[in-house]
């Protein structure tokens, strides 16, 4: 495999994961906006019982973690972008690993991609243990 071919698979990799947390926080960030609007809707009409959702500020949480990871996602992507002629001119020694090597932006690639990650998990386990809390409106 040329030289040329590792880098391009090395860019298209890294963008592909990035775009998947990205395209799952947006998602969830809708999903948890599309709750909160039915439940002011629910609240705000005159027929039945008003729905109080226990735990609700983890929601909020959720919702800021998953737009940090967006926001997180769309700087690794141009952090990617703008890195890809330096990639594209490194020559690859085979046996080392992509991590090993240094170039602009490197590091930076790296922390927004665990950072997305890290606030992405976080709003998927703060929705969970909110769904786990309010299990009895779920009858």
């Amino acid at each position: 495999m040329a030289w040329d071919e590792i880098a391009g698979k090395i860019v298209e990799s890294i963008s592909s994961q990035i775009d998947l947390i990205t395209t799952l926080s947006v998602g969830i960030c809708a999903g948890i906006a599309a709750l909160f609007l039915q439940i002011g809707l629910h609240n705000h009409s005159k027929d039945g019982q008003k729905l109080i959702l226990n735990w609700q500020n983890l929601l909020f949480i959720a919702f800021c973690c998953e737009g940090i990871s967006i926001i997180f996602g769309y700087c690794a992507y141009g952090s990617i972008t703008d890195a890809t002629p330096i990639i594209f001119s490194l020559t690859f020694v085979q046996g080392k690993i992509f991590t090993e090597y240094e170039f602009r932006n490197a590091a930076l690639i790296r922390w927004l991609a665990i950072g997305q990650f890290i606030f992405f998990v976080g709003g998927i386990v703060c929705v969970f243990i909110c769904l786990l809390k309010n299990k009895g409106l779920l009858k």
